[in-house]
């Protein structure tokens, strides 16, 4: 079932924006290790080519949103110390598709830690990625793909 999402996610990434899924070698400084704050994330996008859209919420907490094909995709950083220096990253993908329930959850239980819901039609992906060292940027582009 993952493979089948991460498929899809390529694909859509492919036939909607008219552009190839980005390969890690083409992001500038793949390799190297970035800080888990919203600057960083709002570089690594726009250095792959998309569009950022930072926010702050009415609380503080601040975030950033990224769609790309027809998926909707929001980064919020986690447990953030004064300095906006952040020690997780929960990810979320909003994607039109609506799987059946049996599909959810036989992906729920075996991809641990992401998580599939439906919700209005919408499929829900989230993901909690541990930032204590910092995140590759190759990596995370990939995984927003």
């Amino acid at each position: 079932m993952k493979r089948v999402l991460i498929t899809a996610l390529t694909t859509l990434t492919i036939v909607f924006s008219g552009q190839p899924a980005l390969a890690q070698s083409d992001l500038p400084d793949a390799k190297q290790v970035i800080e888990v704050d919203v600057d960083s994330l709002v570089q690594l996008i726009k250095d792959a080519g998309w569009k950022p859209r930072p926010f702050r919420e009415d609380d503080g907490t601040r975030g950033v949103g990224v769609t790309i094909g027809t998926r909707e995709l929001v980064m919020l950083p986690t447990n953030c110390d004064q300095w906006g220096q952040c020690k997780g990253l929960y990810t979320y993908a909003l994607i039109p598709d609506d799987p059946g329930a049996v599909d959810l959850n036989n992906f729920n239980l075996k991809y641990n830690p992401a998580r599939a819901t439906a919700q209005n039609g919408v499929l829900v992906l989230d993901n909690y990625i541990i930032g204590d060292y910092g995140i590759v940027r190759g990596s995370l582009a990939v995984h927003l793909l």
